[in-house]
Formats: structure tokens, sequence, C-alpha cells
């Protein structure tokens, strides 16, 4: 847990026991957000609004937007489908490919319906999302590539990290770098 309030890192769960375990699982960056990173998707498109013809305007985008909930949605771009590099249009699924039709970003993310949101990422600019999640604590480095792919949390985000970037959400968008260490002292005296 991180104080919303200046950083201060409040909890850890590092592991079991570091003698059997060996390193510390709150700072390590090895597992996939998956869907924590879906706020960061959303708060892009709320920010920037979504353009979604070629050389368009950017339109707002709000907890009543709908988009295609349904499972196996092509990812589509300003330019028609999105194609991976084996030539194949990437399209979208949900857990346990369940369909759900047309459906508000709010229910998509209170249900964590995946296909809305990464074509709301492809949508609102990957670059934005990426801006989006750097601007609220995670490291660039932790992000990966800007494929449809990141929008459905492919990022390694440690659990300090994505702790401090949700408490950026609690702060109003504010963010302040976690801190384990308040001060120094030797003897009683601060150093």
């Amino acid at each position: 847990a991180v104080a919303a309030t200046d950083g201060r890192i409040l909890a850890v769960y590092g592991g079991p026991d570091h003698r059997t375990q060996g390193y510390n699982e709150s700072n390590a960056t090895t597992v996939q957000a998956g869907s924590a990173f879906l706020p960061f998707v959303y708060a892009a498109g709320l920010e920037h609004g979504v353009v979604k013809e070629r050389n368009g305007i950017s339109t707002p985008v709000t907890p009543e937007t709908v988009y295609d909930g349904n499972d196996g949605h092509i990812v589509t771009t300003p330019e028609g489908p999105y194609w991976d590099r084996s030539g194949k249009k990437v399209a979208a699924h949900n857990e346990g490919n369940k369909n759900y039709g047309q459906i508000t970003l709010r229910t998509a993310l209170a249900s964590n319906v995946n296909t809305p949101f990464m074509q709301l990422g492809m949508d609102a600019g990957l670059d934005k999302v990426r801006a989006t999640a750097e601007a609220s604590g995670l490291l660039s480095s932790s992000i990966g590539p800007q494929v449809p792919g990141m929008s459905l949390g492919s990022a390694t985000p440690s659990a300090i990290r994505m702790a401090s970037a949700y408490a950026t959400f609690d702060a109003d968008g504010t963010h302040y770098e976690p801190y384990s260490v308040r001060r120094i002292t030797r003897n009683g005296s601060r150093v």
C-alpha cells in the first residue's frame, strides 16, 4: 500500500520468507498487470478522447460511451483493421470467450470485459495510454511495446509501482514517487 498524500510505502508483502524465496516480490517486474492496467486505458480515453477516422478530430469519452463487448472483436485503427506481423487481423478476446454485446465503458470496467479496452486503447492512442500510465507512476521500462495487447495489461510493473499509480488516481491525478525511508538517525539524532 502507498499513501496517496505523499508516496509513503505503508505496507509491503514480498513473499513468504526471504530464506526460502530469496527475493522480494513486491519490487519484482516479472508478472503482467493484466486487468489491473485497464484503468490507465480508461483514464487516457477520458483525458484525451478518441480519434476514429484518419485526420479526424478527437471526440470525448465518458463512462457511458458504448463499445463492442463481443469476443473476437477485430481491433481497428483509423485506417482499418490492425494487422499483426504474421499478416493476421488482431482480435480482442474476453475471458471465457464471452460475448457482452454493446456495453458502456463503466460496465465494461466493472465487469472486466477486455474487448472495449483493447479498442479504446487504439482509439485514444497507445502513445497516450503509455503516457498516462507513466504519469501515474509506472516505469517506462515495465510497459513494453505499443501494440494492442498493451491495453490489456502486458506491462510488468512491480506491485509497489502499481500501488503508487493507483494512489495517483486517489490523489486526483497528482503522483508522488513511492519511498520507504522517512528519515535516517544515529543515536537518536538526524543524520
